[in-house]
């Protein structure tokens, strides 16, 4: 059975022991409230409001995966770990934050980026995240679910592959990647 997203970032979170592993840069943001509960680690607070995704479905003709709704329904971190089958063994991938106030202007800023240069198809593919320092996308197939991550930079123009997801997903679904990885810094 999949678990909720709500359950899988309840079991993420509880590899985390110290809240100081979030970026101070986010606390200026988010309210005394919050904060002490991430101090005492409670990192899932329900929001008082959600997010507007029709801005998003209006825009491009495209609904937003409910998966990654109910997601952005809780006032939480980053969510960044390394992956057992990743092909970027080093680096973490890191899902969006929730805290971020302008979380949905750059999910908005990601899918004009992938049109203006034709990289990954809206129709089939929605950002969830980037991987450190790489700078390639982490992506949800709207169809099934599955998670997927971009090609990187390639030394040889011949090899480049800038826009082409690895063919084997990381998960089959958003929870299912959250179970999985393993914290960062941690």
């Amino acid at each position: 059975m999949k678990k909720s997203i709500t359950n899988a970032m309840k079991e993420y979170y509880s590899k985390i022991k110290d809240y100081s592993f979030f970026a101070p840069d986010y606390f200026d943001v988010i309210s005394q409230e919050i904060l002490d509960g991430y101090k005492t680690g409670n990192y899932l607070i329900k929001k008082n409001s959600t997010e507007n995704f029709d801005i998003i479905s209006e825009k491009f003709n495209i609904e937003v995966p409910e998966e990654i709704k109910e997601y952005y329904s809780y006032c939480h971190p980053f969510i960044a770990g390394q992956h057992k089958i990743s092909p970027y063994k080093t680096e973490a991938i890191i899902l969006y934050s929730a805290i971020n106030p302008n979380i949905i202007d750059n999910l908005v800023k990601d899918i004009e980026f992938w049109i203006k240069y034709n990289l990954i198809d809206i129709d089939k593919y929605f950002p969830i995240g980037t991987i450190t320092y790489v700078g390639t996308y982490v992506v949800m197939e709207r169809k099934t679910g599955h998670i997927y991550v971009e090609y990187g930079f390639a030394d040889d123009p011949a090899d480049d592959k800038e826009g082409e997801l690895y063919p084997i997903p990381l998960a089959k679904s958003l929870s299912s990647l959250i179970c999985e990885l393993e914290p960062y810094w941690h």
